[in-house]
């Protein structure tokens, strides 16, 4: 009856809760988004495939002048041109497509991770972008060259490049375009490189260079700003909430600070500036990235050179539409300060390209990410209930409970439960043994509370005065019930971390326990999954579900779990007692309910090894309470053949005991003296409430 009454009263807060927030949505609904006019959006593409620029505000990409008192001389080549691959076999860590309109990136597969479980295709990192229907308006590391001196802005994205093939190798492809001025003089020749790195077997580098080239053809000196878009098309890997952001790493002095951009925050503060190089502070780099992939660009000083000043970094969105798109258009751009370059000299921009996936141990063990702080793109995904050093910390355990678990992650996450209830297990049998004394003793003193309560009906406050006495005569310490809570507690920030280092650890993608069953400890484990994705009502907006792709059976089992270790848990009251104890127990029991519901709703997609994790937990958690009951059970029968083999002296002969430690006072513990000093507080609040009450009758 009372299970049932419980979850009633579970469905009735669910439908008042969902009520209140179908209410308040509707009278309260979110204001719709600005929309930028079309020509600041982005256009389609001309006939042909090129892609239309898309000019980030603040003048990313400037327009003052007319850019048609130019001439460019074009390739004719259209066909897109492959670098690297994406084969096991190759020594390349990527593949990328180059378009020879623009000669930018338009789609990069990386080797060695896959799209899906199955590992049959590669995953593809970057993806064109479309802005509007049936044409694509952004592709990756677009080039755009102001001729300052000349007020002129030559958009160099949707120009037909030609391959300098004398050039390129088999690792490295060299782009080239001629500018020229009306009547044949020539103004500029732009080269633009793209140069492959091997991958280094052990740290697993995933590294290219992109080069900028710009040629004064002309006989005088040439004033320009190069701007230099970085990477765009990243998909969402999370299916709960849009994971991509971008962070730009600003060094000054020896140490790297950083900030998180969402997408919702470019659309709420429009696009914005990332950094710029200002005194001793400097762009170090900027990162675009996803739960597990990043794209990091780093300008370096060319060969033989200076770094060229960088005069802002820009942060844009090529739409304004509120809903995440498949491929982020979301994307950043480097805008230099002015160039001047003599007649016949050339201005030089070079670029450490990183693209591949976020790897502690790669950025923390190569040493040209370590020394540029690769690692903050990670950090920077961290919340402050799982700070850095804690998700470090999981990180490196699973790790090393991987090697010893045969290659399994699934087991170095139960490995992992068993040291952690290991190293809390003297906190969770003290905190157990208190809370059954502490029932115990709140169940004996009933009588006593109930007197206490009809004596002092309408005197609160010498009724709490008369039940601290009676809790001191009776030495019972209230305050022990708060350390029943200390194990859970302590094991949250532990939660948090695993969870972050779920969603953090590239290794855990992908990575199955049994194979058939739990397929992917990141991800949900999708017993089987449905056809198309649904919303739940409030919950998958609400409590932040996300859409339900698949029946996931893990968080039935850890509610299961959760009601087991409840069941399991030492008493020292049964369902037949009454009283004040019988009625704390009784609220307990359907609190416990309560969260197990909550539990395996708001958990239902978040990563099966969190679940696992806490699943295996709970269990053994059920063995060690029957452990501690065992204890306890042993302790109540050494109490009670206490008074008789103390009966077997002779009446007024001591026992021939000699006094031990437990005779003397015991010294009251900072929590009991905390305790009592609260408690004296309060009581010294009510004294004055009541005298207040009374004079101002």
């Amino acid at each position: 009856m009372q299970a049932r009454q419980t979850l009633v009263a579970l469905m009735v807060s669910m439908a008042v809760f969902y009520a209140a927030f179908f209410l308040f949505s509707r009278i309260w609904p979110p204001s719709a988004p600005t929309t930028r006019p079309a020509a600041e959006a982005g256009a389609s593409r001309p006939s042909g495939g090129s892609t239309a620029q898309t000019r980030p505000a603040g003048e990313a990409f400037p327009t003052t002048g007319p850019a048609a008192e130019v001439v460019v001389i074009e390739g004719t080549a259209r066909e897109p041109v492959a670098l690297g691959g994406s084969d096991p076999k190759s020594p390349y860590p990527m593949l990328l497509e180059i378009d020879p309109r623009g000669a930018d990136v338009t789609s990069a597969w990386i080797r060695g991770h896959y799209e899906t479980v199955d590992r049959v295709k590669p995953y593809q990192i970057l993806q064109p972008v479309d802005t509007v229907e049936g044409a694509t308006a952004g592709h990756s590391f677009s080039t755009s060259v102001r001729f300052d001196h000349r007020r002129l802005t030559v958009p160099l994205a949707d120009k037909v490049w030609t391959l300098d093939a004398a050039a390129s190798t088999e690792n490295r492809k060299v782009w080239t375009l001629r500018i020229e001025l009306p009547g044949a003089a020539p103004l500029a020749r732009v080269v633009k490189t793209y140069e492959l790195s091997p991958q280094a077997p052990a740290a697993k580098t995933y590294d290219f260079k992109l080069s900028l080239r710009i040629e004064n053809l002309s006989a005088e000196p040439a004033r320009l700003i190069v701007t230099q878009r970085g990477s765009i098309g990243f998909k969402q890997e999370d299916p709960r909430y849009d994971d991509r952001y971008l962070i730009p790493g600003i060094r000054q002095g020896g140490s790297i600070s950083t900030t998180k951009h969402m997408r919702a925050d470019l659309l709420k503060a429009g696009d914005h500036s990332l950094g710029k190089d200002e005194g001793e502070q400097q762009v170090a780099w900027v990162a675009d990235a996803n739960k597990y992939f990043a794209c990091i660009m780093a300008p370096i000083p060319p060969s033989g050179g200076t770094r060229p000043t960088i005069s802002n970094v820009e942060a844009f969105t090529l739409t304004d539409r509120p809903e995440a798109p498949t491929a982020s258009d979301m994307s950043f751009a480097f805008v230099t300060a002015p160039l001047s370059v003599d007649p016949g000299g050339a201005a030089e921009l070079v670029f450490d390209c990183y693209l591949g996936p976020k790897s502690k141990t790669a950025f923390q063990k190569v040493a040209v990410y370590e020394s540029r702080d690769y690692y903050a793109v990670m950090r920077a995904a961290y919340y402050l209930c799982a700070p850095a050093g804690l998700t470090g910390l999981m990180m490196g355990l699973l790790q090393v409970f991987h090697w010893v678990g045969a290659g399994n992650y699934g087991v170095a996450i139960i490995i992992l439960v068993l040291v952690v209830r290991a190293i809390l297990h003297p906190i969770t049998k003290r905190a157990q043994v208190n809370m059954y004394k502490m029932q115990k003793n709140m169940a004996r003193m009933a009588p006593k509370i109930e007197a206490l309560k009809q004596k002092y009906a309408n005197d609160r406050a010498a009724f709490n005065q008369a039940q601290m006495e009676l809790w001191k005569e009776e030495g019972v310490n209230p305050a022990a019930g708060i350390l029943s809570c200390l194990p859970m507690m302590l094991q949250v920030p532990i939660w948090a971390a695993l969870w972050q280092a779920l969603s953090s650890t590239i290794e855990m993608r992908h990575a199955p326990f049994d194979g058939w069953w739990i397929k992917d400890l990141a991800g949900p484990d999708a017993l089987f999954s449905f056809s198309r994705g649904f919303d739940l009502p409030f919950i998958s907006h609400y409590l932040s579900v996300g859409r339900v792709h698949s029946f996931n059976l893990l968080p039935f089992l850890l509610a299961v779990s959760q009601l087991l270790q409840m069941k399991y848990m030492p008493r020292a009251t049964t369902g037949a007692t009454t009283g004040p104890a019988a009625d704390q127990m009784e609220q307990q029991r359907k609190i416990m309910m309560f969260m197990s519901v909550f539990f395996m709703v708001v958990l239902y997609n978040q990563p099966s090894g969190l679940l696992l994790y806490m699943m295996a937990s709970n269990l053994f958690a059920v063995l060690e309470q029957w452990r501690i009951r065992k204890h306890l059970k042993e302790l109540d029968e050494k109490k009670a053949a206490e008074p008789v083999a103390a009966g077997a002296a002779s009446p007024g002969k001591p026992s021939g005991r000699r006094p031990g430690p437990t005779d003397q006072p015991r010294k009251p513990s900072w929590l009991e003296r905390k305790w009592k000093e609260i408690q004296k507080q309060a009581e010294e609040a009510r004294r004055i409430q009541s005298q207040r009450h009374r004079e101002s009758k």
